[in-house]
């Protein structure tokens, strides 16, 4: 009957939220939550590394 909001969705920096919906989730006092989300264009570049991090990063794949 007495119903607080203590579901939440946090979203980091980047993230663009489209669409949320509220489900019932059986056998839980909890609701579930569906979202849609965007990832901001900015967001979707390759990112750069050094020569030493890709050297760094060689090794590890090598050393499984």
């Amino acid at each position: 009957m007495w119903r607080y909001p203590i579901d939440h969705l946090f979203v980091s920096d980047g993230f663009h939220l489209v669409d949320l919906d509220r489900v019932e989730v059986l056998g839980s006092d909890h609701f579930g939550i569906f979202t849609t989300l965007a990832v901001d264009r900015k967001d979707q570049a390759k990112p750069e590394a050094s020569a030493e991090e890709e050297e760094e990063a060689q090794e590890m794949v090598e050393e499984g």
